[in-house]
């Protein structure tokens, strides 16, 4: 976590007595929150540029930034005093780096940006431990890549074909004598340097459940009042306030499916960005199912990359795909599927909308905060 205490200025000014170069804004909402703000807002961007180099088709790059800016998750972490939105831009941003090294056209490209994702990698480790995953994954791909064309499979288009060896081993040709060298310095000494660097104010100075995650099960609340706030014009009831860190349903529930069909894509249509999206939330996901302590939602912050991926990769293959023709009791249905990302899409940002209340402290009757769907915001008795 250390990385992401850098960020916070106003921590090490007022509490540890620290004094250097870094952003200090005082200790109040804005000083604690403005880089939390500036980092998820940068996440949208990110995500699109994650999503175009792992695929370059448009409209999953779109619809992946976009639920990304409508996901209560992503928008409640935006705008609370947490470290945990700084590794989830760095993750995107090392998988980012990652793509575009294996697109690499010459050797000094390719070290390059090898370098480049090493660095990434460190930032993104010295903020929080999830990222491991990440470095995991993209070591884990790094490796096949030369092991996978030793055998015949060259990755074609997005997807893998087998066939005669086409182009270099090694992204951009490089030789293996300065390309592995390079690998361990970018993918061990450098994020063990940056790591290290990063508790150097902590060197120096100071003062003395999992699995059901992605179904939402059991939200994080950060804050709630219910004294004070007057009582609603319509109904009468007394105002509550609250935020609750909890994703869009819309967005969690769908990508469930949405991953589950991805082996599909993987061995059926051989899709290279279907098995990093499977890889990449695997990676994240399952470490957690062996801890046995309370563990909160925000832990499958790095998963969500992942499901988002998968369902925007998975709409836009439905949408491809043309009509989806169903035939019931001898009767045929015939389900247009032309808009089918923009009107889920839409679908999203309604309950955007509406559940802004609970994720911004907005104050509402109390009936419509604690209720179940779907007067209420609570759907599930596990939500309060």
């Amino acid at each position: 976590m250390a990385s992401g205490e850098w960020l916070y200025g106003w921590w090490r000014a007022t509490f540890q007595g620290a004094h250097g170069d870094y952003a200090d804004l005082g200790f109040n909402t804005v000083g604690w929150r403005i880089m939390s703000v500036v980092f998820g807002s940068l996440c949208v961007p990110m995500m699109y540029l994650f999503a175009r180099k792992l695929w370059p088709n448009r409209t999953f790059a779109i619809a992946a930034a976009t639920l990304v800016c409508f996901d209560g998750m992503f928008f409640v972490q935006s705008r609370i005093g947490m470290i945990d939105i700084f590794p989830i831009f760095l993750i995107m941003l090392s998988y980012t780096l990652f793509l575009v090294h294996l697109g690499s056209r010459s050797e000094r490209d390719s070290i390059v940006t090898l370098l480049m994702t090493g660095v990434a990698l460190g930032l993104a480790v010295s903020a929080k431990w999830i990222s491991l995953a990440a470095m995991a994954t993209i070591i884990f791909f790094l490796v096949m890549r030369p092991v996978l064309r030793r055998v015949g499979i060259s990755l074609v288009e997005g997807s893998w074909r087998w066939g005669l060896r086409e182009g270099p081993d090694l992204p951009g040709g490089a030789r293996p004598g300065l390309y592995v060298p390079t690998a361990v310095l970018a993918f061990g000494l450098i994020p063990i340097a940056i790591y290290l660097a990063s508790w150097i104010p902590f060197f120096t100075r100071h003062q003395f459940n999992s699995l059901s995650e992605p179904f939402l099960y059991r939200p994080v609340a950060y804050y709630y009042e219910y004294q004070g706030l007057g009582v609603d014009a319509v109904t009468k009831q007394p105002l509550v306030s609250g935020i609750v860190d909890i994703g869009n349903p819309f967005i969690w529930w769908a990508s469930i499916p949405a991953v589950l069909s991805l082996p599909y894509f993987v061995l059926r249509h051989r899709s290279f960005p279907a098995a990093v999206i499977l890889v990449g939330f695997v990676a994240q996901y399952l470490p957690w199912s062996r801890i046995t302590r309370v563990i909160f939602l925000y832990h499958m912050f790095g998963g969500l990359i992942f499901m988002v991926l998968a369902l925007a990769f998975v709409l836009v293959r439905m949408q491809q795909a043309g009509p989806i023709r169903i035939d019931f009791w001898g009767d045929r249905f015939v389900l247009p599927t032309r808009y089918l990302v923009a009107g889920y899409l839409a679908v999203v940002v309604l309950a955007f909308l509406y559940f802004y209340p609970v994720w911004t402290g907005l104050p509402i009757s109390n009936g419509s905060y604690l209720n179940g769907f779907p007067i209420g915001k609570m759907w599930l008795r596990t939500w309060i």
